[in-house]
């Protein structure tokens, strides 16, 4: 039994019973001992000469008495197990729970997250003794086992997975879902979303309210706008510099400024370059430029985003942008005032898209 107040909840609440034995510890502790007998003595002159060194009180102090009674009450606070609720995931209903993680690509960024967002679910399911099942979106050389299990099985399962670099198939999950799950009124859903549409995280959500027959029963967790991905959409030599396309995620609302660093790095990590780039407000799309001369250019071996831990951060540079240099020497004046008829020109232009080329 779970005793909530607002987003307080106790789950133990019978062991709140023991405060109401707090008065009875407040007249103990303030219990007065019996008065001492007084008993004749002659030679008392000569004790009313000592002085004693130890006191008792006659009473206990009551700022001792409450520092004892709020240690008792904590105490028994603690034995009721208080749990603050995070309200983004519901914990109302005893049936089956589905956990749906997307780990793809774009979800690296975020990802810390999504496991913090996964343990609050299984806390929960762990506490009702819920049957658990856990599926992932990005595709799988085996099927999943959609059996539904233990939360602490399900939660070593999430914790082992990273996210890989691929697009989630989310449409494909939900055909395994129906087959192996079909409809159950009493499944709850909790999908932790990477916070990215592909053109089908609507048709992917109405599925999985089908599972479940009811729309209160499915919960999407999104990631915060900054954990969003920033990727590199594309790269290109131009005049000698590399121009970086990057995007990021349209989230259907004005976007503030956001801005990076577009790094350049050899095949051993060191880094040989880098540019700044910034996105307008509203702006999904910027470009921005490495200029690097040729000896350190053609050293290059991806272009990273940052610190970002998403496959879509990194660009990879091969060979076809790694360019040597020509140098062209003309025995005769001839191709300074009549350039069309030197060969050297027909040589030059068919030499510029792969290489440096310099006419003496």
């Amino acid at each position: 039994m779970v005793w909530q107040i607002g987003s307080l909840a106790f789950l133990n609440p019978w062991a709140l019973a023991a405060l109401a034995v707090l008065p009875v510890l407040w007249y103990l502790l303030r219990f007065t001992p019996p008065k001492p007998e007084e008993v004749a003595f002659p030679p008392i002159r000569f004790l009313l000469e000592l002085v004693s060194r130890e006191e008792t009180p006659y009473r206990t102090p009551w700022w001792l008495i409450l520092l004892r009674l709020t240690a008792v009450a904590l105490l028994i606070i603690a034995i009721a197990e208080p749990v603050f609720n995070q309200p983004q995931i519901a914990d109302k209903r005893d049936g089956p729970l589905l956990v749906v993680v997307d780990d793809g690509w774009s979800a690296a960024n975020g990802w810390q997250q999504t496991l913090s967002a996964a343990d609050q679910a299984l806390d929960k399911a762990a506490r009702q003794a819920r049957p658990v099942t856990v599926a992932f979106t990005t595709p799988r050389a085996t099927p999943q086992n959609l059996v539904a299990g233990r939360a602490e099985d399900a939660r070593d399962l999430i914790s082992a997975v990273q996210p890989s670099a691929l697009t989630p198939d989310r449409l494909a999950l939900a055909e395994a879902l129906e087959t192996n799950l079909g409809v159950n009124e009493d499944l709850e859903v909790v999908w932790l979303s990477d916070g990215m549409d592909y053109g089908n995280a609507a048709a992917f959500t109405t599925r999985l309210i089908d599972l479940s027959g009811v729309a209160s029963n499915v919960s999407v967790v999104v990631p915060e706008t900054g954990d969003l991905p920033i990727f590199a959409s594309g790269a290109k030599l131009e005049s000698g510099n590399i121009t970086v396309t990057l995007r990021r995620a349209n989230t259907g609302v004005s976007s503030g400024g956001a801005e990076g660093e577009v790094q350049a790095l050899a095949s051993n990590g060191r880094n040989l370059g880098s540019a700044r780039f910034s996105f307008a407000q509203g702006a999904y799309e910027t470009t921005t430029k490495l200029e690097m001369p040729i000896a350190l250019r053609n050293e290059i071996s991806r272009l990273q985003i940052g610190e970002s831990r998403s496959a879509g951060g990194v660009y990879l540079i091969d060979d076809t942008w790694r360019r040597k240099t020509v140098g062209l020497v003309s025995g005769t004046s001839s191709a300074q005032n009549q350039p069309l008829l030197s060969p050297l020109f027909y040589v030059s232009r068919a030499l510029e898209p792969y290489a440096e080329v310099s006419i003496a």
